[in-house]
């Protein structure tokens, strides 16, 4: 009979002070001075190509034409200056022949565009894009350089003066400075040069007196900067996506990120670095006109390849949609491939998520990419929206035929929004949550989950989180776990009859709910009720990312922030273990509220966790790493007087799926006690009875945790499982068996004592 109040005894004995943090508590700065080397670019929906380029303070595209974009972190749209040259004559003879030219790359941030006897240099530089023109061909005339200007800033029109020009806002503040150009000669001689403007067209003068003393070539050089009388900085990184290459040992942690040149016009970046965050490189960028959002990443061991998702939201009517990129593991270059995500017929994608398998045993190249998609013409919370899932092959972004796993199309009501998906399905499934509503049955919002299988097909079953009947939506699930042992994590919301299901994932709790899924099975068998984590008083809560520990896959690492509005805010680390209860619970470093990733270093036994602070100037990516406090083995103490052998195989940690404790060596068939204390002794007990044996645990009430009564085989053996909870202190447990005898003077024998420390 189980007479352990492990439980009770051990919540008795909790403080305030969180578990102890052994492994590289201080964070380390990863990304830092965004920049993107000039790269092709082709947009999937036009087959458009493009050379993108990106410093800190402004992104470049050129192709017959240049655009530049500008950071502006206090506004919603970027600052815009096109230009494209329309004629350089020389008197009255055209130089260009070939205005349409096609830029190529000369340089990591150099292109160029040959146009007849004139070369148009691009050069993007730290203190602004430096534009030029390279003559070639000797002439004795005046050289007149025009571009047409295509901007929403204003220049006011101006003759010819060798001065810059300034580019104003609706605010009439300077954006940008279109530098007093210059003429240099092969022989380093210089030469003012006169600048006009005039409807919507900007001209460069070069005089030909000069141009007759030149040395040939000639370069004509103006310098496109930046204004210093306003913030010209990006705006913050607002989404940070971590996951890990178990296979490789360097460049083998993949963080994809979302920074903003402004609010409303966001791009997606990826970089690789080592387990320790050292040896960061941007190795992925895509630097569009248009909103990129909702950087999601995993990694495919069987192709060797990263796979990367985001969310494109294009101003034209077909809306947004899912694209992927394809990186190879510990591939240290800039690579550029990007593919768009196959929707269903006048459908929008949006919110996408990716599971891979980093697994290294398995061949399997397959990764399952999920989103919500919605009819043609509607955005946000609308009903009809569905989830999808289609799994692509990461070798060659092959895609297979999607999948609907929830919403029954624009026809009916149901809403099914949100979609999570496990990251690393090992040889087993993926799981896809979601949230969903059915105004017809009930307005409220509930969170569901269906397991994909390696092949795509869509398993039997579906788990349906449910909660105390209460007044409350459940959205934003996140899902990890793999080999059947899971946990689902989920927002509450307060529910108000006549209202609105919620459209965004602020919440006002966090929840989390420990199930297994095997693959056999024909449905979720839950492990725990769903648990209340976290709450607030008002909607200031909003889930991060939820990763799995991989190796002793027994605790779950998630991430939120707490958003206080004008009082800032903070981000918040935690580990649940089995039970689904908090294990720990830790602040990370940021002054502001903003999303953190998190992934599992099973080389290092570690959560390693990328996050960026809105404080930070220039925005950048910081790296942090939360491992186990220091925890010794397992070992016997004590003398026994019995032949049989006290013993485990478990690893003892707070928050493990309950340790085993073998008795071997006993008599058959016989009822053995399981003693557990807290605390250690050494209490002869001859005189009691029992000639030789010695009580190595003591049995005082503050440090007696009580026992568990088991019955060995026909072997003399037994197995008894001591349950770990997640809310325990640090401490030694002490545990030592009791049995009959079956010879001998004494009716019952004690083993030695088993010295387990619980960390």
């Amino acid at each position: 009979m189980h007479t352990l109040h492990f439980l009770a005894a051990a919540a008795a004995m909790l403080i305030p002070v969180l578990h102890a943090q052994d492994r590289d508590p201080a964070p380390r700065e990863l990304v830092r001075d965004l920049a993107l080397p000039l790269h092709p670019e082709e947009d999937p929906a036009t087959g458009q190509v493009a050379l993108w380029g990106l410093r800190q303070r402004y992104k470049l595209a050129v192709d017959d034409a240049a655009q530049l974009w500008v950071a502006r972190s206090d506004r919603s749209a970027a600052d815009r200056f096109g230009w494209r040259t329309t004629s350089i004559r020389s008197g009255e003879r055209e130089l260009t022949v070939d205005t349409a030219a096609q830029p190529r790359i000369t340089g990591p941030y150099r292109a160029e565009l040959r146009r007849g006897g004139v070369t148009e240099i691009y050069e993007l530089r730290d203190d602004g894009l430096e534009q030029s023109f390279l003559l070639t061909a000797p002439t004795e005339m005046d050289v007149t350089i025009i571009g047409a200007l295509d901007t929403d800033l204003v220049a006011h029109a101006r003759p010819p003066e060798h001065a810059p020009v300034d580019f104003l806002d609706a605010d009439g503040e300077v954006v940008i400075r279109y530098g007093a150009a210059v003429a240099i000669d092969s022989a380093q001689r210089r030469l003012p040069l006169r600048t006009s403007v005039a409807a919507g067209h900007l001209s460069i003068h070069v005089p030909g007196a000069w141009l007759r003393q030149a040395a040939w070539p000639v370069l004509v050089d103006p310098l496109i900067g930046t204004a210093t009388t306003i913030a010209l900085t990006m705006a913050p990184i607002t989404k940070v996506a971590i996951e890990r290459d178990d296979v490789s040992t360097s460049s083998n942690v993949a963080v994809f990120f979302q920074a903003g040149f402004t609010a409303g016009d966001p791009d997606v970046f990826m970089a690789l670095c080592d387990d320790d965050f050292r040896n960061a490189v941007i190795v992925f960028g895509s630097a569009t006109a248009e909103r990129q959002t909702s950087p999601d990443i995993a990694f495919v061991a069987g192709a060797g390849r990263w796979v990367a998702v985001w969310e494109h939201s294009a101003s034209t009517v077909t809306g947004e949609s899912v694209r992927f990129h394809l990186h190879d593991r510990s591939h240290r270059y800039q690579t550029s491939n990007v593919t768009q995500l196959v929707a269903p017929s006048f459908a929008r994608q949006r919110r996408p998520v990716v599971g891979g398998s980093r697994w290294s045993v398995t061949v399997d190249t397959d990764a399952l990419i999920v989103c919500e998609s919605e009819p043609a013409g509607t955005t946000g919370n609308t009903s009809g929206t569905s989830v999808w899932a289609t799994r692509i092959d990461a070798t060659d972004g092959f895609q297979y035929a999607a999948v609907r796993l929830a919403g029954p199309g624009a026809l009916l009501p149901r809403d099914a929004e949100a979609p999570a998906v496990s990251k690393d399905r090992g040889i087993a499934s993926w799981i896809v949550a979601w949230q969903q509503h059915d105004p017809t049955l009930s307005p409220r919002w509930t969170v569901l989950a269906k397991r994909v299988a390696g092949d795509g097909t869509v398993g039997a079953g579906q788990l349906a989180v449910a909660l105390p009947p209460g007044n409350e939506h459940l959205i934003a699930p996140r899902v990890d776990g793999r080999h059947a042992r899971y946990v689902i994590t989920f927002g509450t919301a307060p529910y108000s009859a006549g209202g609105t299901p919620p459209g965004g994932d602020e919440c006002t709790a966090i929840h989390a709910q420990r199930f297994t899924w095997s693959d056999g099975a024909s449905g979720p068998v839950i492990v725990t009720p769903a648990r209340r984590l976290t709450h607030a008083s008002q909607r200031v809560l909003r889930q991060g990312a939820l990763s799995h520990d991989t190796l002793g896959q027994d605790h779950w690492g998630l991430t939120w922030s707490t958003d206080l509005g004008a009082l800032g805010g903070y981000l918040s680390f935690a580990v649940v273990g089995d039970d689904a209860e908090f294990r720990d619970q830790h602040l990370l470093p940021p002054s502001g509220a903003m999303s953190a990733g998190v992934t599992y270093d099973d080389d290092h036994d570690c959560f390693q966790i990328g996050y960026a602070d809105p404080a930070d100037s220039p925005a950048r990516v910081h790296g942090l790493r939360w491992g186990w406090p220091t925890q010794a083995a397992p070992s016997p103490y004590g003398t026994g007087c019995s032949p049989a052998v006290i013993s485990t195989t478990s690893s003892w940690r707070a928050g493990d799926r309950p340790a085993n404790v073998l008795l071997t060596g006993a008599p058959a068939q016989v009822q053995a006690l399981l003693l557990v204390s807290a605390d250690d002794t050494l209490l002869p007990l001859d005189p009691y009875g029992l000639t030789g044996c010695d009580l190595l645990v003591d049995l005082v009430p503050t440090a007696y945790l009580g026992s568990i009564a088991t019955v060995t085989d026909s072997n003399g053996r037994a197995e008894v499982m001591v349950p770990l909870p997640s809310r325990l202190p640090d401490f030694d447990a002490h545990l030592q068996f009791v049995h009959p005898t079956r010879s001998g003077s004494n009716a019952f024998a004690l083993t030695r004592g088993l010295l387990a420390p619980i960390r």
